[in-house]
């Protein structure tokens, strides 16, 4: 099967390698598969785990991860694990790689969610906010958690309140509005 203009890989003994018309086997067969992926790279598996190489064969993201998915330069890599509470049931844990496959956040929360300059990371149901770096901006202890422009929309358990209460506040964890609320909307900036 082709991977493109003059690349190849080959099954040998039920595992797949790469060769090339112009300089020969890239790499052995040693990999259970090989897909095309994004960014003119492979999707390669071993042992029933996911990593990305490059069509020279240099490793971009070793076999370590159950799923990988591709998107803005980045990748989001995933592993399944056991449910805490309901062992029959997986759950996928995330974490994020950088397009030249640098680890930004260790694949250990319950979700990751893309926002401008910061990640929105949700770890034992409650969210905290990373940077690009994959530094804590906003500790991970609140119920709810979203960008709004250069602020953040929170919601924490009251007991004051016997309830969610939501308020706005900064990359500081100061609060621009106080938490009273029953729910917060950002609508814009109004320019």
């Amino acid at each position: 099967s082709c991977t493109n203009d003059d690349t190849f890989y080959y099954t040998e003994n039920g595992s797949k390698g790469l060769f090339n018309l112009n300089k020969g086997v890239i790499f052995s067969a040693s990999y259970d598969s090989i897909i095309r992926s994004a960014y003119n790279r492979l999707e390669v598996k071993f042992n029933n785990k996911c990593g990305i190489v490059e069509p020279s064969g240099k490793i971009i993201i070793p076999c370590n991860y159950d799923e990988i998915v591709a998107k803005d330069k980045l990748y989001s890599v995933i592993n399944h694990t056991n449910h805490p509470q309901y062992s029959w049931q997986k759950q996928n844990i995330y974490g994020l790689i950088s397009y030249n496959g640098a680890l930004l956040i260790p694949c250990e929360y319950n979700d990751i969610i893309n926002s401008k300059d910061y990640f929105v990371v949700v770890k034992n149901g409650l969210y905290g906010c990373l940077n690009i770096e994959g530094d804590v901006v906003i500790d991970i202890k609140y119920q709810y958690l979203k960008v709004a422009d250069n602020l953040f929309i929170a919601s924490i358990n009251s007991d004051i309140y016997k309830k969610n209460v939501y308020g706005v506040i900064d990359d500081t964890e100061n609060v621009i509005i106080p938490f009273f609320y029953t729910k917060i909307e950002y609508i814009g900036s109004g320019n």
